[in-house]
């Protein structure tokens, strides 16, 4: 989005007040500077994602899913033994690969 603020009622309600004592001369003059006034406030196309991000967002969510899994893993290992083990083992690789599928 811009840096531009949405415009108050204030702005609105004085650009209005204005056309009323200008008189019907002034109209199209006071559409254009509402018109402006809301598209530099409106979002504009979406930005295209930069790669850069992307992956640092893969790490992110990589090493959240690593550094979360160590208890986890010593958990699920001390209450079911090796099948607990695998079994949080085989969710930390779906996470992975889901992560860079994207």
């Amino acid at each position: 989005m811009n840096n531009v603020k949405e415009p108050s009622e204030d702005e609105i309600l004085s650009l209005l007040h204005a056309s009323r004592q200008l008189g019907s001369d002034y109209d199209q003059d006071i559409a254009r500077q509402l018109a402006n006034r809301i598209r530099s406030w409106s979002p504009g196309p979406a930005k295209p994602q930069n790669h850069s991000t992307d992956s640092q967002h893969k790490v992110q969510i990589i090493a959240t899913a690593m550094a979360l899994s160590i208890p986890i893993m010593a958990i699920a290992g001390w209450a079911a033994h090796a099948d607990g083990f695998y079994a949080v083992l085989g969710l930390d690789a779906i996470i992975i690969l889901s992560a860079l599928w994207r």
